[in-house]
């Protein structure tokens, strides 16, 4: 599907494309999660109705994608002709995509799909087999609860939700909401598949940093495992509207996923489960576009 935009940074990655097939609003599924080696709420998932594997719920993640103990286990080959472009970090690079019969959790199935399959996913590292993305789980609402463990998503209400922030649903279902850190204000990406947040340069500068004030990291990130620069050394308290989350040591960068969705020349973040794992839980509420936190 070399038609099909993709980009991928750390747990990060979208394919810019429609036809997601959302969860109906009838049908609310529910699951337990366990937390991956990262933080990463994640659940198992059966594959071909034989096997089960650990996923990341990646709610910044348009497409599902497969980990190389997937792929091996179920013999699965490249489908003929097709592959996926991929921008990561630093660079562009190319996914095969494989077919699967059937994919299911807690009753809700989809059949007959083409998936991402990234060659440099580390699945012992990273403490999950592969990555759920939105068109699985997408629908008019999607709850975390990290006190009970559990995921929820389709139906269209929810008790015990908080205060409510409005969202951005870019590319259809990328949910974008403004927060403040350390008195600026921020545009911030809501990222379950990423266990560390990062920002961008705006947001460094704003906060009166240079690089002479951080130290210089170079690692490798992503699906694409591609070089990318990072500035740490600092830690800021992070203000969703009313609920507080202090101290978040989270690093900066001038990845092109910012650029990409329009956050590079102002302060913004990816923000990840350093952040959201401190909370009780939270609900994108995809029909309202609001970021919910739930309430203590």
């Amino acid at each position: 599907m070399t038609t099909f935009f993709s980009l991928t940074i750390a747990g990060f990655y979208a394919v810019l494309l429609s036809g997601l097939s959302p969860v109906s609003a009838d049908a609310q599924v529910t699951s337990e999660i366990v937390f991956d080696a990262g933080g990463r709420p994640s659940a198992y998932v059966t594959l071909n109705d034989e096997a089960e594997y650990l996923f990341a719920i990646d709610t910044a993640a348009q497409r599902t994608t497969l980990g190389q103990r997937i792929v091996a286990d179920l013999g699965l080959t490249p489908d003929p002709g097709d592959r996926a472009q991929v921008h990561g970090a630093a660079g562009v690079s190319y996914l095969d995509l494989y077919r699967l019969n059937s994919v299911e959790l807690a009753g809700h199935r989809m059949e007959g799909g083409l998936y991402l399959s990234a060659a440099a996913h580390d699945d012992s590292a990273l403490g999950h087999d592969g990555i759920l993305g939105q068109e699985f789980f997408a629908g008019p609402m999607l709850v975390f609860d990290f006190v009970d463990r559990t995921v929820s998503f389709g139906g269209s209400t929810m008790d015990g939700l908080g205060e409510s922030l409005p969202v951005e649903l870019m590319y259809g279902g990328f949910a974008i909401t403004t927060i403040s850190i350390d008195g600026i204000s921020t545009r911030a990406l809501i990222d379950t598949g990423a266990s560390e947040s990062f920002a961008n340069r705006a947001l460094m500068e704003a906060l009166g940093l240079s690089e002479n004030d951080l130290s210089i990291e170079e690692s490798f990130a992503g699906v694409t495992q591609q070089q990318s620069v990072r500035y740490t050394g600092y830690a800021g308290d992070v203000l969703l509207g009313a609920v507080m989350v202090d101290s978040v040591a989270f690093e900066f960068t001038d990845s092109p996923i910012f650029q990409t969705f329009g956050m590079s020349d102002q302060p913004a973040i990816i923000l990840g489960m350093d952040v959201l794992g401190q909370l009780s839980g939270f609900a994108i509420d995809y029909l309202a576009s609001e970021f919910r936190h739930l309430a203590d």
